[in-house]
């Protein structure tokens, strides 16, 4: 018998009601090898190539690349592990070169991989983490650190923060050094074929353990759907529910980026559609394609465009799929559709998460509506010189941190009222709206040379002494206020943007100020 050694592997679990014959990609020809009292090894032929510099680089060289034997072969293999479990009979695939490739991604269990580090590594021993910050623009970032470390030590948000992987030092030698995975589980182990059904029994023991959740029970809140025939069932019900018209509270269209409002003069459906339209609004899209068959197809075909009021042509333009933002029940678990990506919400945490916004603080400030044909800075300074109480620091950046700046506010009133103000949009819009708030209420509490030059903007009319003193936060109040043609008294925004003004509220009331909330109704004009 030969000896157990080390070797790499990236391994998958296979959901239950998958047949071995069906894990592997139909159009995928390979070699079957059975392995007795093993498992059934597929190795796809590899292609020869010479290396394409070969061609790119020396395109008029004569190079026998045959006669100095330069190619290029990348070999592919899925080995298939049947294992007895608790659960009854459970398919591995171990996958070896470019064996990744071969599986059909239906046929695997999501998230397999990185429960399964979770349980495996010790949660002092972390050495890596990859995230999507749901907070602003969704952006995916991998951390590392010098040492090995826990998850405060990554500056992880727990609310904001969904962490697609990460790597640990493992707390068993015996499965492995380091591991790390996502849907497939990675690391060095001193494994082969004659071991190798015990250690993928002890593997997915540790995929159905719970123990994880004593270190990282957050961080279940939020996950990242891949798999495409659930993405496919919920992709048909949200078409569905805009075919039957149930679309009034959970399925709305949205602006998916923030734009620049001073030379948007509307929106307009489809490049030789003439109407231009106030805002993104579903029944107009509707109204616009009536004749059409409204499909999953068409809406990433369509085209949302945001039209500019000094010239004759499109400023933006998206595909109305990733304007699309949705809150689908399915089989009993709650999915959010936000900017093209479908994630799956922990259901305590997600009416959490609403109850906290159902009672946010209302602000009492008597703001005018918003004509529909204003933009934000034309509303703001509307405001400012139609009313004494407040002047308008929109547009008036304040230099922090040698190379940032920003926007104290957008309106500040005589009774300390610190207000920002953005027309509605998808989560990336109303989040920059959140985080400003956050950052400026900071420097306005901490940094002596912000606060200097915010003496300047402001006139001593609407502050009775120097902000460069020490001030009192809880004597401000930090609204956020939202441009919205809905009817409806309470404005609904996307999940995300709830998390993030929940976020933004604890850390300004952690600092002491007032926070509350305003929708600014914007309309026609008389």
């Amino acid at each position: 018998m030969a000896d157990s050694r080390i070797n790499k592997l990236s391994i998958y679990l296979i959901k239950r009601h998958v047949l071995v014959g069906d894990v592997l990609k139909k159009k995928i020809q390979a070699h079957k090898i059975e392995i007795s009292n093993c498992g059934i090894l597929f190795i796809a032929e590899s292609k020869i190539n010479p290396p394409s510099w070969i061609r790119s680089f020396f395109p008029d060289a004569e190079i026998d690349f045959e006669k100095f034997k330069i190619f290029n072969s990348y070999p592919s293999a899925v080995f298939l592990v049947v294992i007895n479990t608790e659960d009854g009979e459970r398919i591995f695939a171990i996958t070896f070169g470019g064996g990744w490739q071969m599986i059909d991604k239906d046929a695997i269990e999501e998230n397999f991989g990185f429960r399964t580090t979770l349980n495996l590594v010790e949660p002092k021993a972390l050495k890596s983490i990859s995230k999507k910050n749901m907070a602003l623009v969704q952006k995916n970032s991998r951390e590392n650190i010098g040492r090995e470390g826990v998850f405060s030590d990554f500056g992880v948000d727990i609310e904001q923060d969904l962490i697609q992987s990460l790597v640990g030092r493992v707390k068993d030698r015996i499965f492995g050094s380091t591991a790390t995975g996502r849907d497939s589980l990675h690391l060095s182990v001193d494994v082969n074929m004659n071991n190798v059904k015990e250690r993928l029994t002890d593997y997915y023991k540790a995929y159905k353990s719970e123990e994880y959740k004593n270190n990282f029970s957050w961080i279940d809140k939020i996950k990242e759907i891949s798999n495409r025939t659930l993405i496919l069932r919920l992709n048909e019900k949200v078409v569905a529910a805009i075919r039957e018209q149930k679309i009034v509270e959970r399925i709305w269209l949205a602006i998916p980026e923030t734009i620049n409002w001073n030379d948007v003069v509307g929106f307009k459906y489809g490049n030789k559609r003439e109407t231009v339209y106030p805002d993104l609004y579903l029944e107009d899209f509707k109204g616009v394609f009536a004749e059409e068959n409204i499909d999953l197809d068409f809406l990433k075909r369509a085209n949302a465009y945001c039209v500019s009021a000094s010239k004759e042509s499109n400023l933006y333009s998206w595909k109305v799929y990733k304007c699309l933002y949705a809150e689908i029940e399915d089989e009993g678990s709650k999915y959010v559709l936000n900017s093209g990506k479908w994630y799956l919400i922990d259901l305590e945490f997600f009416e959490a998460v609403l109850d906290d916004y159902a009672n946010f603080p209302i602000s009492d400030l008597l703001l005018p509506d918003c004509p529909k044909d204003m933009n934000e800075l034309q509303y703001n300074k509307w405001v400012a010189e139609n009313n004494e109480n407040y002047i308008c620091l929109d547009g008036s950046n304040i230099i922090y941190d040698v190379h940032s700046s920003i926007e104290f506010c957008d309106l500040y009133s005589l009774n300390k009222k610190i207000i920002y103000i953005k027309r509605f949009g998808n989560t990336a819009v109303l989040n920059n709206l959140f985080s400003q708030g956050v950052i400026a209420g900071k420097l306005f509490l901490s940094d002596v040379s912000f606060k200097k030059k915010l003496d300047i903007k402001i006139p001593e009319s609407h502050r009775k002494e120097s902000f460069s003193k020490k001030i009192k936060s809880s004597d401000y109040e930090i609204v956020f206020g939202i441009i919205s043609s809905s009817d409806k008294e309470f404005l609904q925004i996307s999940f995300f943007s709830k998390i993030a003004l929940r976020s933004a509220r604890k850390m300004l009331e952690a600092f002491g100020y007032n926070v509350s909330f305003k929708k600014i109704k914007s309309r026609e004009r008389d």
